[in-house]
C-alpha cells in the first residue's frame, strides 16, 4: 500500500468562496459542500464513509431532482470490483476552493468558483474538480461542469474500466412527468442532427456512440458524435429541467434506466422473483472500448462533463450554454472568421476537375473575384485539389499568390487540409512509419481518407504541428479545413497509448494540436468537417471558428444544433461558386443583410438564439429568432411559406420593453411590449419564404429611412498590376463612411460601370480596354440605394 504518504488537510472552519453570484461553502459538522448560485445548488455529502450528491435544486423552481434518490458521484470497475460512492469506505484527504481563472477575451466577467476534494480508500485517492460559473447580467447560469482523477494507491498494476463522465439519480416523485430531448449525430445520413423527444414514462434508453443510422457511413464509426450528440435534455411537465453533456469523442454510451413504471410502493414478481422497484432514474455517461491500465502511482483523469438546471424549454438550458461557450471558451476564437460568407469550389468532386491544380488554382481566383462582387468573406477550396489523390503530396499548389490576392480585399482563403490522413503514393509520409496507426486503416473503415496518423502518438502531434505551421508560413495566414476520424483503434506498442486503447489519449492529443498550433500562429483559422458533427464538441469547438453540420444529410441541421452548438460559429453564410447571374442580387443583399445585423449585435459572440413557436405554420422548424446579448433588439427569419395567416410567438423578450414590428416585405407595423408580444403573438399573412421581422431594428437595408448619401470614396492607387498569373489594373481606395451602412461600391471606367465590389476597397480590372491611364470613378452606395457623389 502506498497510503502513509497521504496526509490529512481539511480546514477546521466552514470555508465560503464567493465570484459574482457562484459560490462554493463547507459545513464541517455535516461534512458537506454546498455548490450554489441563484439558479442552482447542489450539495455533496461525505456520511460513514459514503459519498453522493445529496440535493440537486432548481433554485428558481424550488425543485429537488436528487430528493430522496442516494446519488452517487462516480462510477468505475478497478481490478474487476465495482466502486462508486457509495460502494467503498472513503475518508476526506483534503479539499480547496478558489476563483476560475478570468477568460483573457472576458476581463469583465466574474468567472465563479473552483472546488476540489480529494477522498481516498484501501486502493485509490479520487481527485474531484467541480466549477460552478457565475451567472452574467443577461443570462442566469446553472452550469456546473466536472471531472475527477483516479490514482492507484496500491502496490499492484490494476485495471481501470467502466468509466463514468456524469452519474446520477433523480427521484420517481419528478422522474414521472420527464421527456426526453436528444439528437442524432451529425454524418452524412438521413435525419442526421435532428431533435428528437421521447417520454421515459414507460421506456429506458441507451444510447451508444457507435451505434450507426440508416446510410451510415462506416469511417465515421469511431467518432463520438456520429450516431449521437454528447448533449441530452430532460424536461419536466411543469416547464423545467436538466441538461447534460461531456466533453469526449472517443466510443460512450449514455444511459437513461428507469423502472419507475410500477408503483414505487409495491413489489413485483417477475420470472418467479420477489422484485423492489427502484424509486429513481439511474442516468449514467461512460466511457466505452477503453480499459485503462494504472501502474502504482499512476493517475487517470476521465473527460469533464457538464450538468445544468433551466426553468422553461431547451432554448432556455441553450442560453446557458450560448453565454458559457461565448464567455469562458472564446480566448482562442479569430473573429475576423466569422459572421460573413463562405463561396466554396462548386468543383471540388467534378471528376474532370480532379487533381488539375493549373484549373483549380484558376477556379479559386474566380471565387476571389465573385467573392469581392458579392460581399462574401472566405474563398474557400475543397477536396481534390493536388497531384494526386492522397494526402501528403501538398506541394501542387503553391496557394500564396491566392491568400495575398485574396487580402487585398479583406477575404481570407480556406483550404481543406487534414493533415492526419494520406494515401498510399505519399513518400513524406510512409517515412514516418513510427507514427502511423496500426493498422493503417481500421477493419470497416473506408478508403476515402485514406492512411492516417495515430493521434495518440506525441510524436505524431509533433510532426503536424510542424507541417500546419510550415504550410501557414509557406502560404499566409489561412483557415485549415480539418476533415476525417481521429479516433480510431490502434495497436502499436510505442504510441502514448496503451495498444488497442487509443481514445482518449487522440482525443486530448488532437485537442493539444489544435491549441499549441494557434498559440504558435494567433492569425490561423480552423474549421472541422469529418461529414459534419462528429468533429463538434464544446471544447474541440474552443479552437474552431466554423464547423460543418453535416454532409448533406441532415434537414434543417442548423435549426436543430443551434440548441447546443455555438451559434455565433455557425453563422458563416455558405454558397457555391456555380453562380448565375439572376442569383447576384439575392445573394448580395443577403450578405449585406448579415452585416447589417453583425453591427447591430444581433448577429454577435453574445448574440442569443430561440425556435418561436407559430400556429398555421408551413413548418415546424421554419422560424428562427436572434436577438443581441439583452434581448432588446430581435429578428425572425423564416425559411418556408404557408400562404396562410400565421401566429409567431417571440421569445424571452424583455416584458415591458416597448417593441416596433417591421416586416421587410409588406408594410405591416405595429408596436406593443414585449409580454404582449410573448401572450399574443405576431399575425399576419405569411406569403414569403425568406420574410424577415424585424423588433426595435428599424433601419435595416431597403426599409427606406435613411435618405443622406455615404461620403465620396478617395482613389489612393490606380496602377498596372499582374495577380496570380493575370496581368491588369487595381485600383484602390479609402473607404466611404455612412450614417446607417455602406452597401459597395459601383466602380466606372471612362464613365461606363464595369463591375461592383460589396467587400474591401480594392478592385482588379482585367477587362477589356483595361488601362491605368483610363479614368476610373468609385461611386459608394448605402444600405437603401444613396450613392456618393462621383
Amino acid at each position: 500500500m502506498l497510503l502513509e504518504s497521504v496526509q490529512i488537510s481539511y480546514c477546521q472552519y466552514a470555508l465560503v468562496s464567493h465570484s459574482g453570484d457562484a459560490s462554493v461553502s463547507y459545513d464541517k459538522n455535516s461534512s458537506e459542500w454546498k455548490l450554489e448560485t441563484k439558479q442552482i445548488t447542489q450539495v455533496l455529502k461525505l456520511s460513514d464513509g459514503i459519498f453522493f450528491l445529496k440535493q440537486f435544486k432548481n433554485n428558481f423552481t424550488g425543485t429537488d431532482f436528487v430528493g430522496k434518490a442516494i446519488s452517487d458521484e462516480f462510477r468505475f470497475v478497478l481490478d474487476n470490483k465495482l466502486f462508486t460512492g457509495t460502494r467503498g469506505s472513503y475518508n476526506l484527504v483534503s479539499y480547496s476552493t478558489g476563483i476560475l481563472p478570468v477568460p483573457r477575451t472576458a476581463p469583465e466577467i466574474n468567472p465563479g468558483i473552483w472546488l476540489e476534494i480529494i477522498l481516498r480508500n484501501e486502493f485509490f485517492t479520487i481527485r474531484f474538480n467541480y466549477q460552478v460559473f457565475a451567472s452574467s447580467p443577461n443570462t442566469p447560469m446553472g452550469m456546473v461542469r466536472k471531472y475527477y482523477t483516479v490514482t492507484n494507491t496500491t502496490s499492484a498494476t490494476e485495471e481501470l474500466s467502466d468509466i463514468s463522465m456524469h452519474l446520477m439519480d433523480i427521484d420517481y416523485r419528478v422522474a414521472g412527468k420527464l421527456r426526453l430531448h436528444y439528437w442524432q449525430g451529425g454524418g452524412a445520413f438521413k435525419n442526421c442532427n435532428h431533435e428528437f423527444v421521447d417520454s421515459l414514462s414507460w421506456a429506458s434508453h441507451t444510447f451508444h456512440s457507435d451505434a450507426g443510422a440508416n446510410d451510415y457511413r462506416v469511417d465515421d464509426n469511431y467518432s463520438g458524435s456520429s450516431s449521437f450528440h454528447p448533449y441530452f435534455v430532460l424536461q419536466h411537465d411543469s416547464g423545467e429541467g436538466i441538461f447534460f453533456g461531456f466533453n469526449y469523442l472517443g466510443p460512450w454510451s449514455m444511459k437513461f434506466w428507469s423502472d419507475h413504471r410500477f408503483p414505487p410502493e409495491d413489489s413485483v414478481k417477475s420470472w418467479g422473483l420477489l422484485m423492489e422497484t427502484r424509486r429513481y432514474y439511474f442516468i449514467n455517461s461512460q466511457l466505452e472500448q477503453h480499459r485503462q491500465i494504472l501502474k502504482p502511482g499512476e493517475s487517470f483523469e476521465t473527460p469533464n462533463s457538464f450538468t445544468g438546471v433551466y426553468k422553461g424549454d431547451p432554448d432556455n438550458a441553450n442560453e446557458q450554454l450560448q453565454y458559457w461557450q461565448a464567455a469562458y471558451k472564446w480566448d482562442y476564437t479569430r473573429e475576423k472568421y466569422l459572421f460573413g460568407g463562405n463561396m466554396w469550389n462548386a468543383n471540388w468532386n467534378n471528376h474532370s476537375a480532379m487533381n488539375k491544380t493549373g484549373l483549380h488554382f484558376q477556379q479559386v481566383f474566380d471565387i476571389v473575384n465573385n467573392a469581392r462582387r458579392l460581399g462574401y468573406t472566405i474563398a474557400h477550396e475543397d477536396d481534390f485539389w493536388f497531384d494526386e489523390r492522397g494526402r501528403g503530396v501538398w506541394e501542387g499548389v503553391n496557394w500564396k499568390p491566392i491568400v495575398d490576392y485574396a487580402g487585398k480585399s479583406g477575404i481570407s482563403f480556406k483550404l481543406w487540409m487534414p493533415p492526419n490522413h494520406f494515401a498510399k503514393n505519399t513518400p513524406n509520409d510512409l517515412n514516418q512509419k513510427d507514427l502511423h496507426l496500426d493498422p493503417k486503416t481500421s477493419p470497416g473503415i473506408t478508403l476515402w481518407y485514406g492512411y492516417g496518423y495515430c493521434m495518440g502518438s506525441d510524436s505524431a502531434i509533433n510532426y503536424l504541428k510542424t507541417f500546419l505551421l510550415n504550410r501557414q508560413n509557406m502560404y499566409g495566414t489561412y483557415i485549415n479545413r480539418f476533415d476525417g476520424w481521429v479516433e480510431t483503434p490502434c495497436y502499436s506498442a510505442s504510441h502514448n497509448h496503451t495498444p488497442g486503447q487509443p481514445f482518449v489519449a487522440q482525443y486530448r492529443n488532437t485537442l493539444r494540436l489544435l491549441k499549441e498550433v494557434k498559440d504558435a500562429n494567433p492569425y490561423m483559422g480552423i474549421e472541422g468537417c469529418n461529414s459534419g458533427g462528429e468533429w463538434a464538441n464544446w471544447d474541440k469547438t474552443e479552437f474552431l471558428e466554423s464547423q460543418q453540420t453535416s454532409d448533406g444529410g441532415g434537414e434543417d441541421d442548423f435549426y436543430h444544433l443551434s440548441y447546443f452548438w455555438s451559434v455565433p460559429k455557425m453563422m458563416l453564410i455558405d454558397a457555391s461558386s456555380d453562380v448565375k447571374e439572376n442569383d447576384i442580387p439575392r445573394l448580395r443583399a443577403e450578405m449585406l443583410m448579415q452585416k447589417y445585423l453583425t453591427k447591430e449585435k444581433v448577429i454577435d459572440r453574445y448574440m442569443n438564439l430561440y425556435h418561436p413557436k407559430a400556429e398555421h405554420a408551413a413548418t415546424l422548424h421554419c422560424f428562427i429568432e436572434k436577438t443581441n446579448a439583452n434581448r432588446s433588439k430581435c429578428v425572425i427569419s423564416q425559411d418556408a411559406s404557408s400562404g396562410h395567416n400565421v401566429i409567431v410567438y417571440p421569445k424571452a423578450l424583455q416584458p415591458e420593453l416597448q417593441y416596433s414590428v417591421i416586416f421587410r416585405y409588406g408594410k405591416e407595423k405595429d408596436s406593443k411590449t414585449g409580454k404582449e408580444l410573448m401572450q399574443s403573438g405576431i399575425a399576419f399573412l405569411d406569403t414569403c419564404a425568406t420574410q424577415l421581422i424585424f423588433l426595435n431594428i428599424n433601419n435595416f437595408p431597403g426599409s427606406g429611412t435613411d435618405k443622406i448619401k455615404p461620403t465620396p470614396p478617395l482613389i489612393t492607387s490606380v496602377k498596372n498590376a499582374t495577380f496570380c498569373n493575370h496581368e491588369g489594373v487595381a485600383i484602390e481606395w479609402k473607404e466611404s463612411k455612412d450614417n446607417n451602412i455602406i452597401a459597395g461600391y459601383k466602380i466606372y471606367r471612362d464613365k461606363q460601370m464595369i463591375d461592383f465590389v460589396a467587400t474591401g476597397t480594392f478592385y482588379f480590372d482585367q477587362s477589356e480596354g483595361k488601362s491605368s491611364k483610363a479614368h476610373y470613378k468609385i461611386v459608394a452606395i448605402d444600405g437603401d440605394g444613396n450613392t456618393s457623389e462621383k
